[in-house]
């Protein structure tokens, strides 16, 4: 799956949520990550919540500076 797609279209609206399983979890941290430089430096938008079996759900949430 590509992880970034996936962060674009929560970023833009396309979709509420992304639910990461945790064996996913390791290649969406990476792109993830990825975000905290330019050309995104988004990082900080996405939220993660725990979900209870090691799956976390993302959703993005703008950062008002």
């Amino acid at each position: 799956m590509d992880w970034n797609d996936e962060l674009e279209k929560l970023k833009d609206g396309n979709i509420s949520e992304i639910s990461i399983s945790k064996e996913d979890f390791p290649a969406f941290r990476e792109a993830l990550m990825k975000r905290k430089q330019p050309p995104y430096n988004d990082f900080y938008d996405f939220v993660g919540i725990a979900i209870k079996g090691g799956a976390v759900v993302y959703r993005y949430e703008k950062i008002e500076e």
